[in-house]
């Protein structure tokens, strides 16, 4: 069976649990990237130690950053850390829209190209599951490769904001 962008914008828009492996300028960094059905992102970082266990939430307005106990809502353009974590939300959501502007067959997968806030981007997909493999913003600097998280181990799912 063909597997077309909307076929690829009804999977991810089901909701994606993935490990991040990132590079963001000349930040390493990983993360755990939970989104619901309804478009609501947490991001947790694992590493580096310094910030791990720094989450941000996204409803697609509003940036809450919770760290150590404290919670508070943020711009992500004042942040570089959390326009990173936007700027994937940004990718992830335009892609289970089905608004990225093509999709292309490689021999690493599905290629969804399009440009969102951030630039300019490219999402590749598995060729079997659809489920994000990798992600290139090159005017931010930004690389990231995902695996997928087993339901069993996802430390919690973004919660509701009070």
């Amino acid at each position: 069976t063909g597997k077309t962008p909307e076929s690829a914008a009804e999977n991810l828009a089901k909701g994606i649990r993935l490990d991040a492996d990132i590079t963001f300028r000349d930040i390493q960094a990983e993360a755990q990237i939970v989104r619901d059905s309804s478009g609501l992102y947490q991001i947790e970082l694992t590493s580096p130690s310094h910030l791990k266990g720094l989450s941000a939430t996204f409803d697609g307005q509003t940036v809450q950053i919770s760290y150590l106990g404290f919670q508070f809502d943020v711009d992500a353009a004042d942040y570089p850390e959390v326009s990173l974590a936007s700027s994937i939300a940004q990718v992830l959501d335009e892609a289970a829209a089905g608004t990225a502007e093509s999709m292309t067959k490689t021999d690493l997968g599905y290629v969804l190209t399009g440009e969102t806030d951030s630039g300019s981007y490219s999402l590749y997909l598995d060729l079997e599951t659809l489920a994000p493999i990798s992600l290139a913003v090159p005017d931010l600097e930004l690389s990231c490769t995902f695996s997928p998280i087993p339901e069993s181990s996802v430390s919690s799912a973004p919660e509701e904001s009070l």
